[in-house]
């Protein structure tokens, strides 16, 4: 879990996560510095990862593509600009594709009921139902 291109030339890539936990075998990560609450940009270990808030709520879950790029991020946080909630969080996606050699985050939308159904199980202390607008 380091920078982009590290393992492609031979260096060992700085650790800035480790893992704290599981939740059904995707590991909960957390930043070494306590700053940095965001998750890896690729991933060369697992295929997903979990980022919970400091309080224990879930934060984000993001899924990697076979290339090891970030796939997808389901958040949870308010989301006014893009979706309309106000100050109220909701689950959300964000979708990753490649733009000129750059990995670039789509705006958010709403979750389907069948992602909600698929990824439930990783939203610890989601209320059910958070991902309706």
């Amino acid at each position: 879990m380091g920078g982009r291109g590290t393992y492609s030339t031979g260096q060992e890539p700085e650790q800035k996560y480790h893992a704290v936990g599981e939740i059904d075998g995707v590991k909960i990560l957390e930043p070494i510095d306590g700053k940095q609450w965001r998750l890896p940009e690729e991933n060369h270990s697992s295929t997903a990862y979990i980022l919970l808030h400091p309080d224990g709520t879930f934060k984000r879950y993001r899924e990697y593509n076979e290339d090891h790029t970030a796939k997808f991020d389901i958040d949870y946080h308010p989301e006014d600009k893009a979706l309309g909630t106000g100050k109220r969080p909701i689950l959300h996606i964000h979708e990753y594709h490649m733009k000129k050699g750059t990995l670039v985050r789509e705006p958010a939308r709403f979750m389907t009921e069948e992602e909600y159904t698929t990824y439930k199980r990783f939203f610890v202390n989601v209320p059910e139902g958070a991902y309706l607008p």
